[in-house]
């Protein structure tokens, strides 16, 4: 895969986290992109022991998201992700809030001003 393609397939994963958002809520840094196509990053101290995560894309346009503790173990596993479950499967797995308000919230919220 070339480089301008897999730092594309990175920067959409990490649009679809929540961008600068979600790095501050979860004290998400260190991003790097994967070779075969996909994002790692490390998080903020959390209940569940998670230090990194990687997102994958799977040959079904879907994400496969590990966990991995501090000794760079896996500790939980999920395959073919739709993006639109990237924040919960998130917050299941590190019971870390992926932003400052629930996406149904995001969408509901209607401020006549």
């Amino acid at each position: 895969m070339e480089l301008e393609k897999r730092q594309e397939i990175a920067n959409i994963i990490y649009k679809q986290y929540g961008g600068r958002e979600f790095a501050l809520v979860t004290g998400a840094k260190n991003f790097q992109y994967l070779e075969e196509g996909g994002l790692i990053y490390e998080i903020g101290r959390n209940e569940k022991g998670v230090k990194w995560v990687e997102t994958k894309l799977n040959g079904n346009d879907l994400y496969d998201i590990k966990f991995y503790n501090r000794k760079a173990e896996i500790i939980a596993e999920e395959k073919d992700v739709f993006c639109e479950q990237l924040h919960n499967t998130f917050q299941q797995n590190t019971l870390l809030y992926a932003s400052l308000l629930p996406k149904e919230c995001e969408e509901k919220i209607n401020f006549n001003l």
